[in-house]
């Protein structure tokens, strides 16, 4: 029984060694060439890109918010297999640098060409910060087809090749050694559709390949950063949100409105005066400085109790001014015949004067009533 042991461990492990043969890698035939600068805008500066070893070297200076610069080159196919571009990724952690791609995805065959393009631009200010991408990866994706319908496994990595012969073999070995192990049959029954399933996904599956391209030693420079600009009119109306070239002036500042107040400047965050011809040279926070003028206008309307019912009728305006955003006081008349009705719920004795002159304090008066015998 121990040697019977032995014997099956032994040709289990060389079913093992013929199935793992049975698969072999080899390196993938498809080159990257004609690697070139093909497109950027007016103000973007770039240096010839220096490519070697699937390593992409250059230096970028964006001079614009909106600068960006394109990259491109061909894979060559010098394999008698059919590739097609599938995907394309990258490791890329910066947040302010974006990559975006383009690429043919028409099948391409020996000594063919797919083109790529790789754009490059930033979404964000850099502020004055030199941006070095060192050992950014793009993986560029290709798929090998017959064109014919296939049972899809991916395998990822190097182009893998299938021996058939040696899977067969590892597959009858591994089926002997089944019967010949003391396990229960439902062991049996379980690794043996365990590789009926495996040997067809393998020999069918649509093999997936991979191609690298590293950009390392990018150096990206701002040759000009954008900073927010937020202006407060502090009015009422709703902030306005700029981005400002570094060295430009403050243009948009005009002279704002508030009701009831007299514009005095602008003030950035440490209360530091700012005006039309101050220079961006950082984010700002401006706030309108306003004082308050002292002419407002408000109104202090009498109410006087009618004579022939308890009605009030108006009686006396007395028009006003004081200081906007400050408490104003109706000031009670005192006369024969009658006296505040301090009980009167229509009663407005205090208020704020308002910017726009609408304050009105309302006092109500009743008749004095005396007893005739």
């Amino acid at each position: 029984m121990k040697n019977r042991f032995i014997k099956s461990l032994l040709l289990l492990i060389i079913t093992l060694f013929l199935f793992f043969f049975g698969i072999n890698a080899k390196a993938i035939e498809v080159d990257v060439t004609d690697f070139k600068v093909a497109n950027k805008n007016g103000s973007i500066e770039v240096d010839d890109p220096v490519f070697n070893n699937n390593k992409v070297t250059s230096n970028i200076t964006f001079n614009e918010l909106n600068d960006y610069v394109t990259f491109e080159f061909n894979l060559l196919n010098r394999e008698d297999n059919k590739y097609t571009i599938t995907a394309i990724s990258d490791d890329n952690e910066n947040e302010n640098i974006l990559f975006e791609y383009s690429y043919d995805n028409n099948e391409f065959a020996k000594n063919e060409k797919a083109k790529v393009q790789v754009k490059l631009s930033y979404n964000s200010i850099l502020k004055n910060e030199e941006v070095e991408l060192d050992d950014v990866k793009i993986t560029i994706t290709l798929t090998k087809s017959d064109g014919e319908e296939e049972i899809v496994i991916p395998i990822t990595g190097d182009n893998v090749h299938v021996n058939i012969i040696l899977l067969i073999v590892a597959a009858i070995i591994f089926v002997y050694c089944l019967y010949e192990l003391n396990i229960s049959n439902k062991a049996r029954y379980s690794l043996l559709v365990l590789m009926i399933m495996l040997v067809p996904s393998i020999i069918f599956a649509e093999e997936k390949y991979e191609v690298e391209i590293e950009f390392n030693n990018i150096v990206i420079n701002g040759e000009y950063d954008y900073f927010n600009v937020i202006i407060d009119k502090d009015n009422g109306e709703e902030e306005l949100v700029l981005s400002k070239k570094y060295g430009s002036k403050l243009e948009e500042l005009t002279t704002p409105e508030k009701a009831g107040y007299t514009f005095v400047k602008w003030v950035d965050g440490n209360n530091n005066e700012v005006t039309a011809n101050t220079e961006v040279k950082s984010n700002y926070a401006i706030k309108a400085i306003y004082e308050a003028n002292t002419n407002t206008a408000y109104k202090v309307l009498h109410y006087m109790q009618n004579i022939n019912d308890d009605n009030y009728s108006l009686f006396d305006t007395e028009n006003l001014t004081g200081t906007t955003d400050t408490m104003a006081v109706g000031v009670i008349k005192t006369g024969e015949g009658f006296v505040i009705d301090e009980n009167n719920e229509k009663n407005v004795v205090t208020g704020l004067i308002s910017g726009n002159g609408t304050l009105e304090l309302k006092l109500y008066y009743k008749r004095n009533t005396h007893d005739v015998t």
